[in-house]
């Protein structure tokens, strides 16, 4: 993964951040990450590129917290 984050969240941690700040989260999915370094690693490495894809997709769909690599948040400050 990227050596440059500070910070590494799961859904239930970013949650708890962010509700404890006092942000009403509005919105909340997982996005792939289609070009991680662990997927040019076997088994991925023996798959065409287009149903390496394909797969990563339909995985972060299907399970968005095993496949999914970051967090994308609707949040507001509560009125």
């Amino acid at each position: 993964m990227d050596a440059t984050h500070l910070r590494w969240f799961t859904e239930k941690s970013l949650r708890a951040l962010l509700e404890h700040n006092g942000l009403a989260i509005l919105e909340m999915s997982q996005s792939a990450g289609l070009f991680l370094p662990a997927y040019s690693r076997r088994p991925f490495s023996y798959m065409p590129k287009k149903l390496r894809r394909a797969l990563i997709r339909l995985g972060t769909r299907t399970f968005p917290r095993l496949f999914g690599c970051q967090h994308v948040v609707k949040a507001q400050v509560p009125f």
